[in-house]
């Protein structure tokens, strides 16, 4: 309800400042001016007229995503999401962020398989939620899978993408037992991650060979204390927060939050 009546009153408003524009020139000018002004001046209206159209149109499309959104209605809005994406082909960055974190909320990850297999011909769209189309892979804890994905990604990647592949890929060594790989690809990444939970969840894993590995704990210790120096606890909280909005980040906010507990403590 709340979003129709927030429409009713964004569309009154622009028919109330289209009659004022419209009949202010009458008012101020009088009509032999008025018809002058709006002669030369008549591509303003028709602004407005269109404005008005793409609004409506717009809300009319998507009345029923903003129904279930208002409701909290998150299966039905699930089911919206697929039929759009997976069976009409519509492939819009919001309308797949938020289908994707539903099918993880709803423990869908078929879903993210079959809108892989959709992307497979969409790179731009494939690259941008690289990170997002392996989570089946990280569901199943499976690494003869986890491990090649992801370090398919660290090769292609840059920035911010290749920080949480790199992550994830040594997250499916860990789960082989290989520590010793595990150790050796959590210096690398330390080596050239910026993201700072991806450097936090480095430190806190690297943390568990201290104990049997002398250089290790000194660099550890090193690294520790320049991270808390550059981010501070307040910073980190504030910056989980707002990496929550990406699904990925959210699934790991328990390590996260053990890491976080590690590194202030």
């Amino acid at each position: 309800m709340k979003f129709k009546i927030l429409f009713i009153v964004f569309v009154g408003l622009i028919i109330f400042s289209s009659l004022v524009l419209l009949f202010l020139p009458f008012g101020v000018l009088g009509s032999d001016y008025a018809f002058s002004f709006w002669s030369s001046n008549w591509y303003l209206l028709l602004l407005l007229a269109v404005l008005l159209i793409v609004l409506v149109v717009f809300y009319t499309k998507n009345r029923r995503m903003f129904s279930y959104l208002e409701e909290e209605n998150w299966d039905n809005l699930l089911v919206l999401l697929y039929d759009s994406i997976i069976n009409k082909n519509k492939l819009k960055y919001d309308d797949i962020k938020l289908f994707i974190l539903l099918s993880v909320l709803k423990n869908r990850f078929d879903y993210i398989s079959e809108l892989s297999l959709l992307l497979s011909h969409k790179p731009v769209l494939k690259d941008a939620f690289c990170i997002e189309l392996g989570l089946p892979y990280i569901k199943s804890q499976d690494p003869d899978i986890i491990i090649p994905y992801y370090k398919d990604i660290t090769v292609k990647q840059k920035g911010r993408l290749r920080d949480w592949a790199g992550w994830f890929y040594i997250y499916g060594i860990l789960l082989t037992g290989d520590y010793t790989l595990a150790k050796q690809e959590l210096l690398s990444l330390l080596s050239y991650a910026r993201e700072s939970i991806v450097v936090l969840l480095a430190l806190y894993n690297l943390n568990a060979f201290s104990g049997t590995d002398k250089e290790i704990a000194d660099f550890v210790s090193k690294h520790k204390k320049s991270f808390k120096e550059d981010v501070k606890k307040e910073k980190i909280f504030k910056l989980i927060e707002k990496e929550k909005a990406d699904i990925y980040v959210l699934m790991m906010s328990g390590l996260i939050q053990d890491s976080v507990e590690w590194i202030f403590a």
